[in-house]
Formats: C-alpha cells, sequence, structure tokens
C-alpha cells in the first residue's frame, strides 16, 4: 500500500480527526491486503473499536484500546466461530428474528433528524415523524421503540480492494431489547437508506458473508 492510499483510508476508517496514527499501521500491511473493515460499537457498558484486515487466507483483527488481536487462517472450518466471538460477541441483539420484513427506506438527512430529534421528542411524535418519511406504519412503530430506547448502537466502515482502487461502504447497527436494526446507506454524493429488522444470528451471518466472500454490507 503507498503512501496516498494509506492516507485515503485512514481519512474514511477515522474521519475523528486521529487518523494519523493509523496511516502507518497501514502502510505496513502485507500488499495482498484486499479487505479492511473498522467495526466499533457501544452495547450496555461494553464498548469495542476494532480493526479487520483480510489477505489472501488469512484475517488479521486488533482492538484498538487494548491491542489484543485475533490471527487466523480462512481455510480453517473452525474459524468463524472464533472470528464470530472475537469480533462480535459484545454485540448485543435479539438472537433471531423471525420471518421476513420489508426495508425501511429514507434519505440519510432524514435519518440524521430522526436521530437528532430522539432525545426531546415523545416516542409517538419519534413515530410519526418516521412514517411520514417511510410511508410504512407497522415498522415505524418498532424502528421508534429501538432508536428511543436503544442500548446497542455501532458502525461497519468497510474498504474493499478491486483492479479499479479502493472501494469504502459504511452501514451501521443499533437495537433495543427486542429488536436489532442493519442500516445499509449511500457512501458519497447519494443520499439514501434503508434499514432491514436484524437479529444476532442475521448479523453474524452478514458481517461473516462480506469477510469470507468479498460481498459488500452496501453498495458503493
Amino acid at each position: 500500500m503507498n503512501v496516498n492510499e494509506s492516507k485515503q483510508l485512514s481519512r474514511f476508517l477515522m474521519p475523528e480527526d486521529m487518523e494519523q496514527h493509523l496511516e502507518q499501521e497501514l502502510l505496513e500491511l502485507p500488499e495482498d491486503t484486499d479487505r479492511i473493515c473498522r467495526l466499533h460499537y457501544t452495547s450496555g457498558d461494553t464498548e469495542n473499536d476494532l480493526f479487520v484486515y483480510v489477505h489472501m487466507d488469512k484475517i488479521v483483527a486488533v482492538c484498538q484500546e487494548t491491542s489484543k488481536s485475533f490471527c487466523h487462517d480462512l481455510k480453517d472450518c473452525e474459524c468463524k466461530k472464533g472470528m464470530c466471538a472475537f469480533l462480535l460477541g459484545g454485540i448485543s441483539l435479539p438472537e433471531q428474528i423471525s420471518g421476513e420484513s420489508p426495508a425501511l427506506l429514507m434519505s440519510r438527512y432524514e435519518y440524521d433528524e430522526i436521530l437528532r430529534m430522539s432525545d426531546s421528542c415523545s416516542l409517538q411524535e419519534l413515530q410519526w415523524y418516521i412514517e411520514l418519511a417511510t410511508g410504512d406504519s407497522r415498522l415505524s412503530a418498532r424502528f421508534a421503540k429501538s432508536v428511543k430506547c436503544r442500548h446497542t448502537a455501532g458502525e461497519l466502515r468497510i474498504c474493499s480492494r478491486s483492479s479499479r482502487g479502493w472501494a469504502f461502504q459504511y452501514a451501521s447497527f443499533f437495537a433495543d431489547h427486542s429488536c436489532g436494526w442493519l442500516l445499509r446507506m449511500s457512501c458519497g454524493d447519494e443520499d439514501w437508506l434503508s434499514a432491514t429488522p436484524v437479529g444476532k444470528k442475521q448479523f453474524c451471518a452478514a458481517f461473516l458473508e462480506w469477510l469470507l466472500h468479498l460481498k459488500p454490507l452496501t453498495s458503493s
């Protein structure tokens, strides 16, 4: 990885003006690194900030706070359980969402407004605004409750190498005690967002699908 790539990736992965210390770490990655992900979340009293690097058949995950790391061969069929425990074990989500639900669709601007007003408005007012944005009264009620009472929240910043260079994807998630949500959203000049109910099992499967098969969680 060259200096320009390192600067570009570190700005995306750490937009909190803390990216400089990451640049050197990225420069030292193996040349065949083709996937990088930052997984940052809070869940109850647990907070975790993890960087995941995938190159060839190896995966390396590093916790930024403790420097604890996980390294495994992706060809090992037992590695999935270990990866889920290290990367996702601290995330509290309902175990599984039964049935299929359509996604709630809105703009990122509307979602940012929902988050901004969630602490100051009533649950009924929040539900009304979400329904106005999405046109879905049933899921809007569940979404409003999860936003208002969320105890888990996190984000995924994903970088994938292709023949045209690095592509960036962004996703986030949150949950109350009864329902979790995976949010796929635009990353760039476009302005869209889809929110789908998700349980722990589905969330782990979606994450591993990207990790093991280079299949992004969001569109670039």
